[in-house]
């Protein structure tokens, strides 16, 4: 069953009567009214017809200068209607709205009711994917000002409901049973919400590091994984910057405890990342990202750099792949040992293992093959 919405009640029960005649007399004078009774009421249409329908509806209402209340009048009904079909094609169109036309987004009270409602759509099945379509939309609008009456607002998702997002994603989404540009938008979407509210996700005891080490597990799409190693670099980007202030002195107690989440989880999350070292793909050429390999090795060898309790571990890693006979395997081991030699903990653990650092490199030097590693 889905679940409740934000307000409390399930829309109107009972039989519908007419709802094309539900929506006519809600507000009269728009011509995408009807259209759009006839959309969410229809029969299912193929997955390109639908986009395109969705669209151009879209389109409409961003023409019609529509404001958020005349759309939810005739919509709202929809939104949490019992009717599977019904439900997940109204959130559809409402995130496809807020995506073409986020100025109808005028006051922080619109922004709340929006975030919470679709926060609440995300454990819905059928209306996942328009939840998370509206989560991205809502995540576009940043924080702007508006004018609103005689006075100017900030408008933008505010920290408490990024953290209720975030929640949501990490306690109720499983991730790895959607479809890829599900798994997609969900990455983005947790990149984005962690740079904007990490820290108070933490506070708030939101687990993100073992929502990376869940959400991205074996992951194979290309596109997916790219935006996996991009939401990680957030997460890891925000423990690294607690780690610093915790080695600084600062904020001990909190921050070391949010550290300590972080230490528990890297060796988990570090064989997660391994498991795609060296990277091994062919680009298709049919694809619409245009995704290379250097691209997801790059992502990849970031990724690996941002955490200091991964560099021993890194440099084990990069020892082993030299010993490999594929170019690719030595040319990114390289890159690797020389990313550590760009921080400064990396240099330490370097450092420490010197000597192997330098038998290994000697052996690579030694060998013939050394012309073909041009451009390391």
């Amino acid at each position: 069953m889905p679940c409740s919405p934000p307000s409390g009640g399930r829309g109107v029960e009972g039989p519908e009567e007419d709802p094309l005649a539900l929506f006519t007399s809600q507000a009269p004078g728009h011509a995408w009214i009807v259209p759009l009774g006839s959309f969410i009421s229809g029969p299912v249409l193929p997955e390109e017809a639908h986009t395109r329908s969705l669209e151009e509806l879209a389109a409409a209402v961003r023409s019609s200068g529509a404001s958020l209340l005349d759309l939810l009048q005739p919509l709202g009904v929809y939104l949490t209607n019992e009717d599977d079909v019904k439900r997940g094609r109204a959130v559809s169109f409402l995130a496809t709205v807020l995506n073409a036309s986020p100025e109808i987004i005028t006051t922080p009270e619109h922004m709340h009711h929006l975030a919470e409602f679709f926060t609440s759509r995300l454990v819905d099945w059928v209306a996942l994917r328009g939840a998370l379509e509206g989560c991205a939309a809502l995540l576009r609008v940043g924080v702007s000002e508006r004018a609103h009456g005689d006075q100017v607002v900030g408008v933008g998702l505010s920290e408490a409901d990024a953290v209720d997002m975030l929640r949501t994603i990490s306690d109720g989404v499983y991730v790895r049973s959607l479809a890829a540009k599900d798994r997609s938008l969900v990455f983005a979407i947790v990149r984005k919400l962690v740079e904007r509210a990490g820290l108070a996700a933490l506070d708030a005891e939101v687990d993100l590091a073992e929502m990376m080490v869940v959400s991205m597990d074996g992951e194979k799409d290309p596109g997916c994984l790219l935006d996996a190693f991009h939401a990680a670099q957030s997460v890891l980007r925000l423990f690294s910057g607690l780690e610093s202030r915790a080695d600084g002195g600062a904020e001990m107690v909190g921050t070391s405890v949010h550290v300590d989440v972080m230490r528990n989880a890297e060796d988990e999350m570090f064989d997660i990342l391994a498991c795609y070292f060296p990277v091994s793909f062919e680009p298709r050429e049919d694809s619409a990202r245009r995704i290379t390999r250097d691209d997801l090795a790059r992502a990849l060898e970031e990724t690996l750099l941002l955490w200091p309790g991964f560099y021993a571990a890194v440099l084990d890693m990069a020892e082993e792949k030299l010993g490999s006979i594929v170019k690719q395997a030595k040319i990114d081991s390289l890159r690797l040992i020389r990313g550590l030699c760009d921080v400064r903990e990396g240099r330490e653990v370097v450092a420490r293992e010197r000597r192997r650092v330098w038998a290994m490199m000697r052996q690579e030097v030694m060998k013939e093959t050394i012309g073909s590693l041009e451009g390391v």
